[in-house]
């Protein structure tokens, strides 16, 4: 299963228009109808499945399956890493970073 932040509240019907995320799914993951997805937002330590209902021209919508609850870890993960020779990655690195629970981060030269 896929695994997805959005920054929006998440509902029982979920409608996904941005352009970006929609290519994502429909064209790179090849998604079909029924296939699941997990997405989280940052209110809450949750995380939701939603099942993928219908694929329209500019948009995707989804239907909610279940909720699952996180529960915090006693585990602190530390990743050190060197600088990018772009700044621009920074950004990208500590997303992706946040998505696998990265509790600090460090670069270093």
């Amino acid at each position: 299963m896929q695994r997805f932040f959005l920054s929006t509240d998440l509902s029982s019907i979920l409608e996904i228009t941005d352009k970006d995320l929609y290519n994502q799914i429909t064209k790179v993951l090849r998604s079909k109808i029924w296939e699941n997805f997990i997405f989280f937002n940052s209110i809450d330590q949750v995380d939701y499945i939603y099942k993928l209902e219908e694929i329209k021209k500019n948009s995707l919508v989804f239907s909610f399956i279940e909720k699952i609850e996180k529960k915090e870890s006693d585990l602190i993960l530390n990743l050190y890493n060197s600088l990018p020779n772009k700044y621009e990655k920074i950004e990208y690195i500590i997303q992706k970073w946040t998505e696998v629970w990265i509790s600090n981060f460090y670069f270093f030269k």
